[in-house]
């Protein structure tokens, strides 16, 4: 069995990206998608062909193949906290992207978005009393791959994490904070949901996964956030050649690295301790 899975809300005669799974005892067949708007023409050519009764043919040319397993990294970069080293606020994104367009929104936003709000914090407050550590995950668009190496690899420290979040989903304005912090702590920081407020992001849920990337990390005990951004566009360009620089307003990625920098200023500066632990102080 073939599992096809494709997301797209435009007109173009561009097909999204998709990705392919198989099932363990099947052999593995080509596959292929095409846009909305050929899928419609094709589907009514079917319905005319039923009456005219002729046969409907296509001509394929499908060039799939397997490069094989290749070795790509996540790549970390942090700046030491002053006070409390060992206390990590994580602030990441992906770096893959499918080859059909440049990746600008997936995920070269949330690159520039998390990168630049730990370069703002530094120039901010100097050096943070926690550890800021931006992660650029690999291999994200094939399941993923760095996330669940990281978690691997740092297994036995994921208990010094004081919050993780990730940027992906392009560069559309912040609206809504989505938490999973300890029930008994969440409405501590009101200052800083009321800085958000006026930045027009609303407190939202406490129930989040974070994002793709981190989402394994809420059962290590892991707290979240997830900053959701307007997506209205989003899927018009997602997984296309038409993911590229044009599609992002300047304004947009501005208010999203000052968000995302509010945020990660206060968690580092600050003695909040939204972990699971903290029920108990």
């Amino acid at each position: 069995m073939v599992k096809l899975f494709q997301i797209g809300t435009d007109n173009s005669r561009f097909a999204h990206t998709v990705i392919m799974r198989y099932a363990d005892d099947i052999e593995k067949i080509p596959a292929g998608a095409i846009s909305t708007a050929d899928a419609e023409n094709l589907e009514a050519m079917f319905s005319a062909q039923k009456s005219a009764q002729q046969d409907i043919i296509l001509n394929i040319n499908m060039q799939a193949k397997e490069a094989g397993w290749q070795t790509s990294y996540n790549v970390i970069g942090e700046f030491i906290g002053s006070e409390k080293p060992d206390e990590i606020i994580l602030i990441s994104a992906h770096l893959d992207s499918w080859d059909e367009g440049t990746g600008a929104l997936d995920d070269g936003a949330g690159v520039g978005i998390v990168t630049a709000a730990a370069k703002l914090v530094k120039e901010a407050v100097g050096q943070p009393k926690r550890t800021i550590r931006v992660v650029l995950y690999a291999a994200e668009e094939i399941g993923l791959v760095g996330a669940y190496q990281y978690v691997r690899t740092n297994q036995d420290t994921l208990e010094n994490i004081i919050f993780a979040a990730e940027s992906d989903f392009g560069a559309g304005q912040i609206y809504q904070l989505d938490t999973r912090f300890a029930e008994a702590v969440r409405n501590d920081p009101a200052d800083l949901y009321s800085a958000l407020k006026m930045m027009g992001v609303e407190l939202g849920n406490n129930t989040t996964n974070g994002g793709p990337d981190v989402s394994m990390l809420p059962n290590y005990g892991v707290p979240v956030i997830a900053l959701k951004q307007d997506g209205t566009y989003y899927f018009d360009y997602h997984h296309t050649p038409n993911d590229t620089l044009d599609k992002i307003k300047p304004e947009d990625i501005q208010q999203n690295q000052t968000v995302w920098a509010m945020i990660t200023a206060y968690m580092a500066m600050s003695d909040f301790d939204p972990r699971p632990a903290a029920k108990t102080k």
